[in-house]
């Protein structure tokens, strides 16, 4: 930590001894130092926004959707339903659903304009829902398993090649749709 970035990067481009593979990884390093700056920072935001939000209202038909979560329904049931929260832009629709289970505890996946919602950072040890921010029609329909927080577990990322597969299992795991339109089928 005696060079900065800018100065390391000169040295090794001085140096013109695998200046594309030292390159390659000194970007690597300077990418991962600035993601991890970036995620310490937004848990420190999301510590004060928790503290200043106001409380959510209850809703009913939302707590009717909760209590199959709970201990007691552990293996007694193989699928369960996924909750969709609609209504138009700045509602508050996924501040309320991190709210359900704690802002700390919601792992959220942006899901606009791509056909899998990313969980590479989901870790079942840590979060106790999963929020799919803005989905299409077309992932909803692509990722129905995964929606049914299913016994069996799923395989995402798949490829024509099936190199990259990622088995995931987020069984009883609460699931929450945010979106501004929702087409009823």
């Amino acid at each position: 930590r005696k060079l900065s970035y800018r100065a390391a990067r000169k040295e090794l481009i001085a140096n013109r001894d695998q200046v594309e593979a030292s390159l390659m990884k000194l970007t690597s390093w300077w990418l991962a130092e600035i993601e991890e700056h970036m995620r310490s920072e937004k848990a420190k935001a999301l510590l004060v926004m928790e503290e200043n939000l106001l409380p959510f209202k209850t809703i009913p038909e939302v707590e009717e959707w909760r209590k199959v979560y709970t201990p007691e329904y552990y293996g007694k049931l193989t699928r369960f339903k996924f909750l969709v929260l609609v209504g138009d832009s700045l509602w508050g629709k996924t501040r309320f659903a991190c709210n359900l289970w704690g802002v700390r505890f919601t792992f959220v996946a942006q899901c606009q304009g791509v056909s899998q919602p990313c969980l590479s950072g989901y870790d079942p040890r840590v979060y106790k829902a999963i929020v799919l921010d803005e989905p299409s029609r077309e992932l909803v329909d692509a990722c129905k398993v995964l929606l049914q927080a299913g016994v069996e577990g799923t395989e995402l990322y798949q490829s024509p090649t099936q190199r990259f597969t990622r088995w995931v299992w987020v069984y009883q795991v609460p699931i929450i749709i945010c979106t501004n339109e929702w087409v009823q089928w």
